[in-house]
């Protein structure tokens, strides 16, 4: 990350101001690990399902205000996402593959904090929140839409976390299973306008 958070105080794109954080115009607040550990314990797929859908539109709005502040090309959304992740401290995202052209990649994070507090307590990929935050991202920056499955999990006793990115299509053709748990086939609601 080599000091976001400074960078950000710097060029005042973060500002704490009584009793309010907003990073780029948009107002923030920081939860303790806590959420992600109790939401990453829901052994329900619709519910699953839910909590990924709000966190990647949630995500994707975001990103959509970002980019448009700042002219993000597609590369630029993918190292926000990941540098962003890193700064909210849900652990080090890395990208081990990132194919812009077919809008598809593969990142690891290691150190996440919902896959340490789970570890031997869940029997499923537990990360639902951050597969939400990185699909919003490369939905944003890919401008079409994309889902993010999670592969492995430190919860389960894996080393890192190990997710895949791609299209929906792709992800129901090659990993038919966790697409249906972790994503389904639900509606996409219609995007609000980013002012």
């Amino acid at each position: 990350m080599d000091g976001l958070f400074e960078k950000l105080m710097l060029a005042r794109q973060a500002l704490f101001n009584d009793g309010s954080i907003k990073v780029f115009g948009h107002r923030v607040a920081l939860g303790g690990d806590w959420m992600g550990v109790y939401i990453g314990r829901i052994n329900n797929t619709e519910k699953v399902r839910t909590v990924y859908k709000d966190a990647k539109m949630a995500s994707y709005e975001f990103y959509l205000r970002l980019g448009k502040a700042y002219s993000f090309s597609a590369a630029d959304y993918l190292r926000w996402v990941a540098d962003l992740s890193d700064f909210g401290g849900w652990g080090i995202p890395k990208w081990a593959d990132a194919d812009k052209d077919n809008k598809r990649g593969m990142f690891t994070v290691t150190d996440a904090p919902v896959g340490a507090f789970l570890k031997g307590k869940v029997d499923a990929p537990c990360d639902h929140i951050l597969r939400g935050m990185m699909a919003g991202g490369a939905k944003a920056g890919f401008k079409t839409e994309i889902d993010v499955v999670e592969l492995e999990c430190a919860a389960l006793g894996k080393k890192e976390c190990r997710f895949v990115m791609d299209t929906p299509e792709n992800l129901k053709s090659k990993h038919k299973d966790l697409y249906r748990v972790q994503v389904g086939d639900l509606l996409q609601e219609p995007v609000r306008a980013v002012e």
